[in-house]
């Protein structure tokens, strides 16, 4: 399971990792906890590399941003 997390990490994600962090401190330290909680959300998305798009049926993670096409009845 730890595999899934600690593998795949290209450049763009450690960039994330480390904005979000660095927003975590900050907010610490200027006693803003709105920076840190966004900040914190932003690190946990990272950690599990998800917020690519939100549509149903598109695979961001994979690095293909393809979508399914569908029908609606």
């Amino acid at each position: 399971m730890f595999k899934k997390f600690l593998t795949t990490w290209h450049p763009m994600r450690m960039l994330r990792m480390g904005v979000s962090i660095a927003a975590i401190i900050q907010g610490i330290q200027l006693h803003d906890y709105m920076v840190a909680s966004v900040g914190l959300i932003f690190g946990v998305a990272t950690i599990f590399n998800v917020g690519c798009c939100s549509v149903p049926g598109s695979n961001c993670s994979s690095g293909s941003c393809s979508v399914e096409e569908t029908k609606d009845k």
